[in-house]
């Protein structure tokens, strides 16, 4: 079985006219000898107590490889490994001792895996981790009902602020209660909400309401389904990457003039919980712009989208940054110059033009590519480019059928207008 082909080719997809049945489809990917496996552990936002070190290592709780199904990743530029999605079933009330037992792990899955840490590892070639992160949102289906929870609501501390001061312009905070055991269970989320009203001392109470409503995952009730005999999780991952979005910055490099790379290195250090400073990019850029109300994950990407000065005479307007194994940041500027892969006829990608092997879909990473297949209409230079065959790839994404897909940068008018009249179009 090839490296685009991890699954049998008629994986999931209708046998004879007849959808496959959940036991037939567990079989299928049993006897598929999967490259990959996928493993979930226990949450590396829990258990901690404040001030400890953040340990990395949790215990294997299940392994998925051969329960989980339509399992896709993606990886994206500006974060690294990104969102991810499989499907578990399990049979009620059957006769079956191991359905039974996954009708248990499912309805405890329910009702307890969130933030838990999922990681798929490549199986050919001396191993490999392709893909890790943690459960982002839980839907599931059985009997009369389809319910789900996330962290799409999670707030575990509560800002309100007042009005801006005179002389500084600063806004003071009110009122900031935090509800401690939900932070020690799924990490620090916080939230600012306005406050209702023009009494002060009402802030505490509205900021106390709103925290009780939504320091605990609230169970939504999405839709009414007839489902007796079997209990179905959808679930959603996502990466490491997405706790810089949980803290709030306020008035952030407020009357003063800061690199980008230190402001950086301040705001993983200081207000990303569960990351850290691996290696960081010398934009050699300043800015005094300040930030208020911003999340570290904003503030980060705004630098980082404004590119950084020429390296070495050579422009470089792209930066990528990711989260590796340890929870370290690391960013580098991209060479724009020098494709990283290759697109051949069908489709096959390749990491050097003539060798005569394809680069397998799960270790594949956005990056610059040229399309070897698409037509060039003259030697003309892009913006970015040496070559009009040349793009940059965002988001990288495996799907189910084990097949790699991508989403590029976009294209500015402005750049196929040149291309236009500089070729005679």
């Amino acid at each position: 079985m090839d490296s685009n082909s991890e699954l049998p080719a008629d994986y999931h997809q209708h046998n004879g006219g007849k959808r496959q049945s959940y036991d037939e489809m567990r079989r299928d990917i049993q006897g598929a000898q999967l490259p990959y496996s996928i493993v979930l552990g226990e949450s590396l936002f829990s258990k901690q107590k404040f001030g400890d070190p953040f340990e990395l290592v949790r215990p294997v709780e299940h392994d998925l490889t051969n329960r989980a199904f339509n399992w896709q990743r993606s990886v994206v530029r500006d974060g690294g490994y990104w969102r991810g999605s499989f499907t578990l079933e399990a049979q009620r009330r059957s006769e079956d001792h191991e359905e039974r037992e996954w009708e248990r792990i499912l309805v405890n899955g329910f009702y307890n895996w969130l933030g838990n840490h999922v990681e798929e590892e490549y199986l050919g070639g001396g191993n490999a981790l392709t893909w890790r992160g943690f459960v982002y949102s839980i839907t599931m289906s059985a009997g009369n009902s389809v319910r789900r929870r996330s962290y799409e609501k999670i707030a575990n501390k509560v800002y309100i602020r007042g009005k801006p001061d005179e002389a500084t312009g600063i806004k003071p905070i009110l009122a900031s209660p935090q509800d401690n055991e939900s932070i020690l269970r799924y990490g620090l989320i916080e939230e600012e909400i306005k406050l209702v009203g023009d009494d002060p001392a009402m802030a505490l109470q509205q900021a106390n309401n709103h925290l009780k409503r939504f320091s605990t995952p609230p169970i939504d009730h999405i839709s009414r389904i007839n489902l007796p005999d079997t209990i179905r999780l959808e679930i959603e991952v996502v990466g490491y990457i997405h706790t810089a979005g949980w803290r709030l910055v306020f008035h952030y490099n407020k009357d003063t003039t800061s690199s980008y790379s230190a402001m950086i290195r301040n705001l993983l250090n200081t207000y990303c919980d569960f990351l850290s400073v691996e290696n960081i990019l010398s934009f050699g850029m300043t800015t005094g712009n300040e930030f208020d109300a911003k999340t570290p994950w904003e503030i980060i990407n705004t630098l980082v989208e404004a590119g950084a000065a020429p390296i070495g005479a050579i422009e470089r307007p792209l930066i990528t940054y990711w989260v590796n194994e340890d929870h370290g940041v690391e960013m580098e500027a991209v060479d724009l110059t020098q494709p990283d892969y290759f697109i051949m006829d069908g489709g096959q990608w390749k990491t050097r033009l003539n060798e005569p092997l394809t680069i397998l879909a799960r270790k594949m990473r956005p990056g610059v590519v040229e399309d070897t297949a698409f037509p060039s209409s003259s030697p003309t230079v892009t913006n970015l480019f040496p070559r009009e065959t040349m793009s940059y790839v965002y988001e990288v994404r495996v799907d189910s059928d084990g097949k790699p897909n991508w989403r590029g940068e976009s294209i500015h008018e402005a750049e196929m207008i040149q291309v236009l009249e500089e070729s005679g179009g």
